[in-house]
């Protein structure tokens, strides 16, 4: 008789450790998931190069040679931007828009987006990277003109209403106008009216506005869904 409760009690024993170690799995399934993508996550970002804090605004003047970049930054609350230098050298990095440049290419009065690493109390930060804005709009071409050297742009006012309307603006093409359909360089021939493009631009010395790129902006095509895809293969 006291096997037998033994036996008993064992089994039961049994049978409550397999149902909670079972019940719990499927419990703790997904924190561990969660904890599992976290892990993969902060992997990730270690592996990843730190790019350091950033900063915008507008170059007060350089000196390549000294070595050196004063930007001013307008702060939140302030009415008046307040000027940081920065230490430049041969590892920074210079972009104008997105293609790689010199820093005898960032001039005084640019607007710049740069990345630094902060320093030790009393010097200045390093800059890492350097990238000047360049002014750009987006837009439907309403004419294009080879001979005339100028392009009309219907941008969109920013305004929402019924009283908003698009505005033209004309901008003027030059030899170094660089034109683009997606990633693929291409000519003014193949710019044609109502495409969406965007303009990248510059002031001349008249204030005329003048096309450094133009990009024709492709549509993207809709990626059929599995269940379009087994739509067709049904039909």
């Amino acid at each position: 008789m006291r096997k037998w409760l033994v036996c008993v009690a064992v089994l039961l024993m049994v049978c409550f450790v397999v149902e909670t170690f079972a019940g719990g799995g499927e419990g703790d399934a997904k924190p561990r998931k969660e904890r599992r993508n976290k892990e993969r996550a902060k992997e990730a970002q270690a592996r990843r190069p730190q790019r350091g804090p950033r900063a915008m605004g507008q170059v007060k003047s350089i000196d390549v040679d000294g070595g050196k970049v004063v930007v001013a930054m307008r702060k939140r609350g302030q009415k008046e931007p307040e000027e940081k230098t920065f230490v430049i050298n041969a590892e920074t990095e210079v972009r104008v828009g997105w293609e790689k440049k010199t820093l005898g290419d960032v001039k005084a009065d640019a607007n710049v987006m740069i990345r630094y690493k902060e320093a030790a109390e009393g010097e200045n930060p390093v800059v890492t990277m350097i990238m000047v804005r360049i002014p750009s709009t987006f837009g439907t071409v309403k004419s294009i003109d080879a001979e005339a050297k100028k392009i009309v742009v219907s941008v969109r006012a920013r305004r929402r209403g019924d009283d908003a309307q698009a505005q033209e603006k004309t901008y003027v093409i030059t030899d170094e106008t660089k034109v683009f359909i997606g990633r693929e360089e291409k000519t003014l021939a193949d710019v044609a009216a109502e495409k969406r493009v965007m303009v990248q631009f510059k002031k001349g010395e008249d204030g005329a506005e003048i096309a450094t790129m133009i990009r024709v902006m492709e549509r993207r095509q809709r990626q059929p869904r599995n269940r379009d895809k087994k739509k067709e293969a049904d039909a």
